[in-house]
């Protein structure tokens, strides 16, 4: 059957036996996705005293690269945390609003996924996705973007049934950018004037293959861990290329907040991640003769030894339990 892309269907779930398909939990409404299965092959090429270079072609590998991007939502954005960090601890915040705080948990094996996609002329699961890079991008006037790249186990066939879940889109005015020189004093802090802000958070994958396993996946085991931000702002004064000079640490917060949209009586949904420590990597100016200046800041993330602090992030939605 022919059909466009707009009529393809993606979901994400935790898996509770890695490698063990499960099914769906949470739609995630793709913008953007390329997720094909990824077959690796070896040629045969002795010498049979013919001309032809090859007598045979065998199967050595095969598994899933996943890339899907979508407007962030303050449910589906969980499965991805909790993939990329894995530790999660989730109470009440009211009597409809839920509290996730994720933090790293520092271990090899992290929580594997399973992704469900159905499309007019096939319906596939692919197990044990884990999560390698996770992009979050904001820029003014427009809603805020994440794109995940996965690797997963190959495709197969399920029985899959398409279910709506709503769940809260957030946007560009609803985020706010602030520094202090510790996490704790970021509360207080004043939210800077940003016109768009993108933040890479990369876990480096190792694919793990076995005799036992034949061509498939055995496991994927997480490695490296770091995370990058850029913004741009208008330059209006030379503190930022300062920090870069004098090698300026500081904490920094990304939070979104939809204010406009309250869970029961009093919370909204948010996502506010706290990073202990940066530095300024980077500084550069942008110029036309007729353009406003605007300035570009890169900073790289790290672990913050003296207080045994890195990453953390916090989801308020209305789901209870995953």
């Amino acid at each position: 059957m022919n059909h466009i892309w707009r009529l393809e269907w993606y979901w994400i779930a935790k898996e509770a036996t890695r490698w063990t398909a499960v099914d769906p939990s949470v739609w995630v409404k793709q913008t953007d996705a390329n997720f094909e299965d990824t077959v690796e092959n070896v040629q045969d090429e002795s010498a049979l005293w013919v001309l032809m270079t090859t007598s045979e072609s065998e199967r050595i590998k095969q598994y899933a690269e996943w890339e899907i991007e979508w407007i962030l939502a303050t449910k589906s954005i969980w499965y991805f945390l909790l993939s990329l960090l894995w530790s999660v601890s989730s109470a009440a915040a009211s009597a409809w609003a839920y509290q996730h705080d994720f933090s790293m948990n520092n271990t090899n094996s992290k929580q594997s996924l399973t992704i469900s996609k159905k499309t007019p002329i096939a319906w596939e699961q692919f197990a044990l996705a884990m999560i390698e890079s996770l992009w979050i991008s904001a820029s003014v006037g427009e809603a805020v973007m994440m794109k995940a790249w996965l690797r997963a186990k190959a495709a197969e066939t399920a029985t899959l049934t398409k279910a709506y879940v709503a769940d809260n889109t957030l946007y560009a005015k609803n985020v706010t950018v602030k520094f202090a020189d510790t996490v704790a004093w970021l509360d207080a802090a004043d939210a800077l004037c940003i016109e768009s802000v993108e933040l890479n958070l990369t876990q480096e994958l190792e694919d793990g293959f076995c005799f036992t396993s034949w061509v498939d996946l055995w496991d994927i085991f997480n490695k490296g861990f770091s995370i990058d931000w850029t913004f741009t702002k208008l330059k209006n004064d030379t503190v930022y290329q300062d920090y870069v000079k004098d090698w300026t640490i500081k904490a920094m917060r990304i939070q979104i907040i939809d204010t406009a949209t309250t869970i029961w009586a009093s919370d909204n949904p948010t996502v506010t991640i706290d990073i202990a420590k940066v530095t300024f990597e980077d500084h550069e100016s942008d110029w036309g003769l007729n353009d406003i200046m605007r300035e570009n800041l890169t900073f790289k993330w790290h672990y913050d030894l003296a207080n045994a602090s890195d990453i953390d992030i916090v989801v308020i939605n209305e789901q209870s339990s995953y």
